[in-house]
């Protein structure tokens, strides 16, 4: 499981999400399938919940989805916005 870093704000405006990262002076945009795995990470979902979710919604292949959000994940924690709790 993940969990949004305690320094980071972020909001939805017109179906776009907006990340500030207070620390460090940056910002970071979201939008479409993107902005549905942060909110699902938000929300407490469990990595393997959060990709179950996406290939029900966007009857995509398992395999596609994996490498995508494990991409998506891995950039997010290497900026500093997410955690791995247990």
């Amino acid at each position: 499981m993940y969990k949004i870093n305690s320094t980071i704000a972020w909001q939805i405006y017109d179906n776009v999400l907006y990340i500030f990262d207070d620390v460090n002076r940056r910002t970071f945009i979201l939008t479409d399938v993107s902005i549905v795995i942060w909110k699902l990470i938000a929300n407490g979902y469990s990595h393997e919940a959060i990709l179950q979710h996406i290939v029900n919604a966007y009857v995509v292949d398992v395999d596609v989805v994996k490498n995508d959000v494990n991409a998506f994940v891995n950039d997010l924690i290497a900026n500093g916005l997410l955690e791995v709790i247990a």
